[in-house]
């Protein structure tokens, strides 16, 4: 079955970040889904890119698979989040559920 994949351009608040990580960490702690290790350099340095105005519209989204979960984005969310500044990203969802597999796995990505 085909999957619907949709992608938007969404301002994402520090309340909706809080609210996308809540039910993202609770799903990790009820065993639903599992959740990379958030690296606090990389957080860092997306927090000083916030807070210094720098911060661009990527275009690698913020991820979400079928089922709602979180599979992409973690850090960004967890910036926007922590420095109390919204920001605009790219949002991708309806992704199948095995694309938590593909993504980076922990690694930076270069140019």
């Amino acid at each position: 079955m085909k999957q619907s994949i949709t992608t938007t351009q969404e301002t994402i608040t520090p309340e909706q970040a809080d609210q996308i990580l809540q039910e993202h960490y609770r799903r990790v702690a009820d065993g639903e889904y599992r959740q990379r290790k958030i690296y606090k350099s990389i957080l860092r340095k997306y927090m000083i890119d916030i807070r210094a105005k720098h911060w661009k519209l990527s275009a690698t989204p913020i991820v979400f698979d079928c089922d709602g979960n979180l599979a992409n984005g973690q850090h960004r969310l967890e910036a926007v989040r922590q420095t109390g500044i919204a920001c605009e990203f790219m949002v991708s969802r309806g992704w199948p559920p095995e694309v938590i597999d593909t993504e980076d796995r922990g690694k930076s990505r270069t140019v």
